[in-house]
């Protein structure tokens, strides 16, 4: 077994679920505290759109995990399929600093979808470094309780 897996640098702490969505209202992911990372990757998968179907993916930043969200400048990627029939993806970069800098702690992706009846879309929001540490090594840390199952 490696000495250090990356199941034990990554921890998901924050997903859109897969599903074939229908474009109306926005799906938005777990929220996190920035407070206990200090870099975060979200990755969005997009699945069959139809021709001219738009996913627009942003991350938010809030003073709770709860409360009134405001825009993540710079935190937005657009998938858009022109063609018909095509998987994408899309890769947003945070760290804490970033976050720190708007006076606000918590974070979340919300997804608007549109230009079809339903897009095929899901993400993964994965932390890396967290901040604090458990006292002993366990490859679960941080993760969401939904993980399933983590294979060495």
């Amino acid at each position: 077994m490696a000495e250090n897996l990356l199941s034990e640098r990554l921890s998901i702490i924050g997903t859109v679920d897969a599903d074939a969505y229908s474009t109306t209202g926005q799906k938005a992911s777990d929220s996190w505290d920035m407070r206990k990372w200090r870099r975060v990757m979200v990755v969005a998968v997009s699945g069959t759109f139809a021709t001219l179907a738009v996913a627009k993916g942003t991350l938010y930043a809030g003073a709770t995990s709860t409360g009134a969200w405001t825009t993540l400048l710079g935190k937005t990627f657009t998938m858009t399929e022109v063609t018909g029939t095509a998987s994408m993806q899309a890769v947003i970069n945070l760290s804490a600093a970033e976050v720190a800098s708007t006076g606000k702690r918590w974070v979340k992706l919300g997804v608007d979808l549109s230009g079809a009846s339903t897009v095929d879309f899901a993400a993964v929001i994965l932390g890396d470094n967290g901040r604090y540490a458990e006292p002993w090594t366990t490859i679960a840390f941080g993760d969401l309780s939904t993980v399933n199952q983590i294979i060495a």
